[in-house]
């Protein structure tokens, strides 16, 4: 999370209902379970939550002393707890180095923090942050910590993680809590760990659903006027309607249309349907899609249709209301007509059985970055840099760029060439030559 970001400068009414939930919540110190579709705009509203500087005395309490202390799990290079629990460490140092207010336990978190660095021990690095955390409540203050993108733990969540998450709200007589960021429930990521009778005194579920068309106007033109896009009001709120509240959307289709305003000063009339076709606006859809199981597709797809759905389909329906893939008000329909347009084209080229070998323009970039470094390592962040020169704006997923890696590999062996990629385990991916 960066400080002096423009989500500041938003009116303190963005996206008022789940803002309003959340300080209530964390007003009870009750933790919370943030969940949305992917990208949908969770890492927006908490740039907004974290550091606009009325959201404490609007929504919170005037009374209490709220410290915000973000742990953005995109940032551990190694999914396993003892870099969790380090990462976390070093970000609530992090906060008190950066607070004046917590001066009085400078020091002392410091050389604690130095000493767990000396001691690579995963009980003594647990144990310093709950040692940490009590200062901070003995000085009167309430800790919340915010585990960004909690579900990159899936694979190493155990029942000790859970004990020690909840051992730390327990030694600090309740005045730590937690949110937990993700596309899926706690009890979704690890069943046997996070059962669902224990999470519910543990905590409470907010689903951050696509924003409201006046929020995503102010992401628009706050977006516009950083990047000094020449984009007329009646095409931006033709972006808005079409991206039905998914940030990462407008995001992209802004900067598709800013591209064609560049290379012509008048957009052209199919410019909706450029954008979704755009291999950016695609891959994104299918991110969504895919992130959903197959029952849930099942279910997207018939109400898509305009089917009715039967008493188990509901049931397996729950994630697409809950999330906001499915809107209610007046008739049933997906959020977005641009997705609408994904899932109607997904299924024409299903029937027609159709396989495309060219490469694509996001593939042949993906392509010729491998290629200029045949037989050596290419890292995760130098492809997307290549790829995906707008990354600084947007961000990537990890599931985008595996995506198309995948694509590209398929292709490469369909046209029986004589390469092959390789997948470097935590780094990145190699071409070699397969002859």
């Amino acid at each position: 999370m960066t400080i002096g970001c423009d989500e500041e400068t938003y009116p303190v009414s963005f996206r008022e209902e789940e803002t309003k939930l959340l300080g209530a919540h964390l007003r009870s110190r009750d933790s919370v379970e943030l969940i949305g579709m992917k990208r949908v705009g969770i890492s927006n509203f908490l740039r907004y939550f974290l550091h606009h500087p009325h959201i404490t005395a609007t929504y919170i309490s005037t009374e209490q002393r709220h410290i915000f202390i973000p742990v953005d799990l995109n940032d551990l290079i190694e999914t396993e707890l003892f870099p969790f629990w380090r990462l976390t460490l070093k970000r609530i140092v992090d906060v008190i180095n950066m607070n004046d207010d917590l001066e009085p336990i400078r020091k002392r978190a410091n050389d604690e923090f130095l000493k767990s660095i000396q001691i690579p021990d995963l009980f003594f690095t647990v144990d310093t942050v709950r040692h940490i955390l009590i200062d901070m409540v003995r000085g009167n203050y309430m800790p919340t910590i915010f585990f960004i993108r909690f579900d990159r733990l899936q694979e190493v969540v155990t029942p000790e993680l859970f004990s020690n998450l909840q051992g730390i709200v327990d030694s600090t007589n309740r005045k730590t809590c937690y949110v937990f960021t993700g596309s899926r429930e706690l009890h979704t990521i690890s069943p046997t760990v996070f059962q669902k009778q224990d999470l519910a005194a543990f905590a409470h579920k907010i689903y951050l659903k696509p924003a409201s068309p006046d929020d995503m106007q102010i992401i628009r033109r706050t977006l516009m006027d950083k990047y000094r896009m020449q984009i007329d009001e009646e095409t931006g709120t033709a972006i808005v309607e079409n991206c039905g509240g998914h940030v990462q959307l407008l995001q992209l289709s802004l900067i598709i249309v800013n591209e064609l305003l560049q290379k012509s000063k008048r957009l052209p009339a199919d410019y909706i349907r450029i954008i979704s076709d755009e291999e950016r606006v695609v891959l994104q859809c299918e991110e969504l899609y895919a992130t959903l199981t197959a029952a849930e597709q099942h279910a997207l797809l018939k109400i898509f249709h305009g089917e009715t759905l039967h008493e188990t389909e509901l049931q397996n329906a729950r994630y697409l209301y809950n999330t906001g893939y499915i809107q209610t008000n007046g008739t049933q329909h997906v959020f977005s007509p641009f997705f609408g347009m994904y899932l109607q084209n997904m299924e024409v080229n299903h029937k027609k059985e159709k396989v495309n070998l060219g490469l694509t323009k996001k593939e042949q970039m993906l392509y010729n970055t491998l290629k200029e470094h045949i037989g050596e390592i290419c890292e995760r962040e130098n492809i997307i840099q290549a790829v995906w020169p707008e990354c600084n704006e947007i961000g990537v997923s990890d599931w985008a760029l595996d995506r198309l890696v995948s694509r590209l590999r398929g292709k490469l062996k369909l046209q029986k060439v004589h390469e092959e990629i390789q997948t470097v385990k935590t780094r990145g991916f190699r071409l070699i030559s397969s002859e």
